[in-house]
């Protein structure tokens, strides 16, 4: 599986392979602004699908708890449970945390 910054390196690769002259041409700061909204709703996204993936990952550890261990106790799930709320917090808050200054 790929982590997020592999993918925001890819996506940003197929951006300059679009347009090759992207980063040398001079551009307004409309169109800064843009790729960088672009860019962080990218990221936004990543991190919406891997809390959902962490949330498969939780419901399949509960579920199947008895088998993972061999001894009968139960697989637990409250570290994962802890990193699904802070990925969730940092999604609820992500559109005032990532917010540009000074405009």
């Amino acid at each position: 599986m790929k982590t997020v910054a592999e993918e925001i390196r890819e996506f940003a690769d197929r951006l300059a392979q679009i347009n090759p002259e992207v980063q040398e041409a001079e551009h307004d700061r409309e169109y800064y602004r843009d790729l960088d909204k672009g860019q962080l709703n990218h990221t936004k996204s990543m991190l919406m699908k891997t809390a959902g993936q962490l949330e498969v990952a939780i419901n399949q550890r509960s579920k199947f708890s008895r088998e993972l261990m061999t001894n009968g106790n139960r697989a637990g799930t409250g570290d994962l449970y802890n990193m699904l709320d802070k990925l969730n917090k940092l999604i609820e808050e992500w559109d005032e945390q990532t917010e540009l200054y000074g405009m």
